[in-house]
């Protein structure tokens, strides 16, 4: 990845960093990025900052704009006036075009202590330096809920305000940039939050005084303000007030009132809205809140990436949108495009849940006393053939007993076991289930370290949870940095996210 932080930085895996957090800060703007073409060699070190758990490389690309045979690396360590070496490797051959490596495989492990350090890069024609410094960083604290989306993660923080990590190229963080952060920025202008929820490229947040606003991608009208533009900065929802529950899909939200009420806007291509009509035609979307004429008692919302489901007073749930893999739960699969049921349905046989979690094409629901029941697409767990299977009807997921809340998200859906333990199945490959492994499991497993949670969120790709005292761990995919830990390195096992110290960014 690019540099994304205003400071240069750099990417850092496979050191030892002994008992601290640190950041990576590339230093001298005329050793970083590309040289003129005249140059004999130019290089360049990705940029990030470091948690402790996951000490990474450095991640190292280098171009040899004449024909090398000999090329050598020195990394150095500042002490006071002088620089003492720390490793040096020379290797032999020829060196021509772009390479790419990481400190680790140059240098194998090495313990890094804050301070300040020159990576010096030789070969026949020339030489290049670059500067970084390393800096101790805290770990997240103080947080009192988490919702991971699909590019980009936010906290509800104890004085009501909101903080998020991830991809920002349309504003999703909210802090009025369009500059993608690895670790915790603050969303501009919040205080007084209730709740967050994050769909794929945007955010909203639900205030105490029952009113919400959003922020990010709105090329559908997901914002809910009455445009299609995007916005970096918090924008309040138009004409909705008395406000309970909320929620975001891919590119929709929606607002549950005190009333029962439920009002939904944005992407509507395939009914995810639930009003009856879908919008098949530029703009597929409606961008003011609309109401969901068909649900008048409903006690909380999910929104999936393409489907919605409402939890009904006395336990019922009813859901509509995308139902191609059979989402909506009501035994029926639409294999005619646009694959849609655009009106509310009842899923069948489920009469006693007290919560409900739509991931990108599954459902699943928390059944008061304890057990979890999904369907859709690959969400139940077969222990007698060891299979992840689809189902258009609610199966029981064995094994997961004393559950107290439920979350959906891309392929797999975690739960949260009374006491503070994590459980999550289904698809790992970027090890979003936390067991340290990248396997698929059809049975429920149990996130590593993870013994205190109070609150969990599962993205597209990545899983969140909160800590009893504040603290975040986050696992899975980390592309553009999502899991807030400050790099960009996936991980199956929970990291915790980080700030960076004051400054350093």
């Amino acid at each position: 990845m690019g540099n994304r932080h205003g400071g240069r930085r750099l990417a850092v895996f496979g050191l030892a960093v002994l008992g601290m957090a640190v950041s990576l800060m590339i230093g001298g703007a005329a050793s970083f990025g590309a040289a003129p073409v005249k140059a004999p060699l130019t290089a360049h070190l990705a940029a990030t900052t470091l948690a402790s758990a996951q000490a990474g490389e450095i991640g190292l690309s280098f171009r040899f704009h004449r024909p090398s045979s000999r090329f050598s690396l020195l990394l150095e360590r500042r002490q006071r006036a002088k620089w003492l070496p720390l490793r040096s490797v020379t290797l032999k051959g020829r060196f021509t075009g772009v390479r790419r490596s990481t400190v680790k495989k140059v240098f194998g492990n090495r313990a890094v202590r804050t301070g300040s350090y020159r990576l010096r890069l030789s070969s026949d024609a020339g030489s290049v330096s670059l500067r970084f410094s390393v800096f101790a960083a805290d770990a997240v604290t103080g947080a009192t809920g988490v919702s991971a989306g699909g590019t980009l993660t936010c906290i509800l923080v104890a004085n009501g305000g909101v903080e998020c990590w991830g991809r920002n190229s349309d504003g999703e963080l909210g802090n009025g940039t369009a500059t993608s952060s690895k670790t915790p920025v603050t969303v501009s202008g919040i205080s007084g939050a209730v709740a967050v929820n994050t769909g794929y490229k945007h955010a909203c947040v639900l205030f105490g005084t029952g009113t919400i606003s959003c922020w990010g991608y709105n090329k559908v009208g997901e914002l809910g303000n009455g445009t299609t533009t995007n916005s970096s900065t918090p924008i309040p929802v138009n004409g909705l007030s008395g406000v309970v529950n909320s929620a975001s899909g891919a590119a929709h939200t929606c607002a549950l009132l005190a009333s029962g009420d439920l009002y939904c806007w944005g992407d509507n291509e395939v009914g995810e809205l639930g009003i009856g009509t879908l919008n098949q035609r530029e703009p597929y979307g409606i961008s003011l809140p609309t109401h969901v004429s068909e649900i008048s008692n409903a006690v909380s919302v999910s929104a999936g990436f393409l489907h919605t489901c409402a939890l009904i007073s006395g336990g019922s749930v009813e859901c509509w949108g995308y139902n191609r893999d059979g989402q909506v739960g009501d035994g029926t699969i639409n294999k005619v495009r646009p694959y849609a049921d655009p009106s509310p349905v009842r899923v069948s046989g489920i009469t006693q849940a007290v919560a409900i979690s739509a991931g990108a094409f599954h459902t699943c629901a928390l059944i008061a006393g304890g057990s979890v029941w999904c369907w859709g697409y690959v969400v139940s767990s077969d222990f007698s053939v060891g299979q992840l299977l689809n189902s258009a009807v609610p199966v029981q997921v064995a094994g997961v007993k004393d559950a107290i809340a439920i979350s959906s998200g891309g392929v797999h859906t975690c739960a949260l076991i009374a006491g503070g333990t994590v459980e999550c199945w289904g698809a790992n490959e970027f090890g979003q289930l936390g067991n340290g492994n990248t396997l698929d499991s059809a049975k429920p497993v149990t996130v590593k370290g993870i013994r205190n949670a109070v609150a969990i969120s599962s993205g597209g790709s990545h899983s969140c949870a909160v800590l009893a005292g504040g603290a975040v761990k986050c696992w899975g995919r980390n592309e553009e940095g999502k899991l807030g830990t400050g790099t960009l390195t996936t991980s199956s096992v929970p990291i915790s996210a980080v700030r960076p110290p004051v400054g350093v960014h």
